[in-house]
């Protein structure tokens, strides 16, 4: 028994309680081992008196006659009361025998040793067979020795010590890079939910009017959707992205997404995105697994010992993107191309570049440098 050690009144009572219920059980499972000794005490004490006479031939019997010569003085001797047919399932249930009225005896009636010696229980320290008197005569089977660790005042008795189960596991995000009409340079970037919980596609209303995406009118019977607290959601319209990662490396087609003016995370993915691209969720390795070609490991993280060699490939980039690219490539060939004939007027007129000009032109021929 441990003290209580509570501060408040409710728990005080629910923990008194639980010790009393605890007491109350140790009490009867002391009990019914109390009483199935009693009765194997009884058993043992009933063989010893039986003389060496019944032990090895069978009693005499006594001649009818003898009845009339005998005391009629009554005899206080107490017979067994005779076995019920609930007794009898009952020992038949947990191998017991009928004849010396024990459980897990270890022989049947024919076998009985008390048979054998024409001996019965007593029935002064006889008891009505219960069932607690079965587990207290069940055979306790060791399964296995475990090493007591030390633990102070802290450490809960009735708490396993194996590895606890975590109180929260992270939410699992994937990162994507939308594009829309609004959408003139770069890829916006965002962390997705993915949901298991959420049977539909959902958008936040705010990156809707971010990326510029059309609105059209969701079909009424799709207006299904409600919270824990059993509070309707209304759903009235609904936009058409493309999902993808990676810059452009995984790649989604046409995503048909339900708006939403109060939720607070960009976008959530849900069963229906999951179903339609193979995707199953592991939560024990964090990860997602892709049933289409069975990849469990997630990808290992970019450093600058395993980064490869950034390339540009037109038709993973938005068309805004592309532009400013080929406007680059345009000046920088029209800047190498400078370069090249600015070169070759020098090498062909060395004789009106020289390498240093002199600090003064006084003294200097006149068909050496020109008048501007």
């Amino acid at each position: 028994m441990e003290p209580v050690s509570v501060t408040t009144f409710d728990a005080w009572c629910a923990e008194i309680q639980e010790q009393d219920n605890w007491l109350h059980k140790e009490k009867e499972r002391i009990q019914s081992m109390i009483n199935a000794n009693n009765i194997t005490r009884a058993f043992h004490h009933n063989d010893k008196k039986a003389t060496l006479l019944s032990r090895i031939s069978d009693s005499l019997k006594t001649p009818q006659y003898a009845t009339t010569t005998t005391s009629n003085k009554p005899t206080d001797h107490k017979y067994l009361p005779k076995l019920t047919n609930q007794d009898k399932q009952l020992l038949n249930e947990h191998e017991g025998c009928t004849c010396c009225c024990t459980f897990y005896a270890g022989h049947c009636s024919d076998t009985c040793p008390m048979k054998a010696s024409r001996t019965f229980p007593n029935a002064t320290n006889y008891c009505t067979l219960t069932a607690s008197m079965v587990e207290a005569a069940r055979p306790r089977v060791t399964a296995a020795f475990v090493e007591a660790a030390p633990c102070n005042d802290d450490t809960d008795s009735y708490v396993s010590s194996s590895t606890p189960t975590p109180f929260t596991i992270p939410h699992l995000y994937v990162v994507l890079d939308l594009t829309g009409p609004t959408v003139r340079e770069f890829p916006l970037l965002i962390c997705a939910l993915l949901d298991i919980g959420c049977p539909t596609v959902i958008i936040s209303s705010s990156l809707v009017d971010q990326l510029g995406l059309h609105h059209y009118d969701l079909p009424i019977e799709e207006d299904n959707l409600s919270s824990l607290l059993d509070t309707l959601l209304r759903y009235q319209e609904y936009v058409r992205l493309q999902v993808r990662s990676g810059n452009g490396v995984w790649k989604l087609g046409v995503v048909r997404a339900k708006v939403n003016i109060r939720l607070p995370i960009p976008l959530i993915l849900g069963l229906s995105f999951l179903a339609m691209e193979h995707i199953v969720i592991d939560v024990n390795l964090h990860t997602t697994i892709d049933k289409k070609n069975w990849r469990v490991k997630p990808p290992k993280p970019i450093t600058l010992e395993n980064a490869l060699e950034l390339a540009l490939a037109g038709y993973l980039l938005p068309e805004p993107i592309i532009t400013l690219v080929w406007e680059c490539i345009e000046v920088l060939t029209d800047l190498k191309f400078m370069n090249k004939k600015d070169l070759e007027f020098k090498e062909k007129h060395q004789d009106r570049f020289p390498i240093q000009l002199p600090g003064t032109l006084k003294g200097v021929p006149n068909h050496i440098y020109h008048h501007c």
